[in-house]
């Protein structure tokens, strides 16, 4: 299964969190393969709901994370990401992307 938040989302920490609560422990998100959060105003606080979520074992079958284009991400959220895949807890990931789109000038 795949899952598209984004291209002008412009998803909020309690977004995501809102998200995660509402399918709890429905096991909802175990047959997902791809994440799609790029170009969506993500901070670091959003990553590190997206985060937390992995680490709860919210998404075991991910393969492919996308974080792309998102201008607000700094060292928290490659912190939190690493944090993420030294849990174990996606132990299918083969793709991530955190690619920062460049400031126009």
């Amino acid at each position: 299964e795949e899952i598209y938040l984004s291209h002008g989302s412009k998803l909020t920490p309690k977004e995501l969190q809102d998200l995660f609560n509402a399918i709890g422990d429905s096991r909802g998100f175990h047959t997902l393969i791809k994440l799609y959060l790029d170009q969506c105003d993500m901070s670091d606080a959003g990553v590190r709901v997206v985060c937390a979520a992995i680490q709860q074992g919210k998404m075991p079958s991910l393969q492919w994370l996308d974080f792309t284009s998102n201008q607000d991400l700094g060292n928290e959220s490659c912190l939190a990401i690493s944090d993420a895949i030294c849990s174990g807890c996606m132990p299918e990931l083969k793709q991530l992307m955190i690619k920062k789109q460049q400031n126009e000038r």
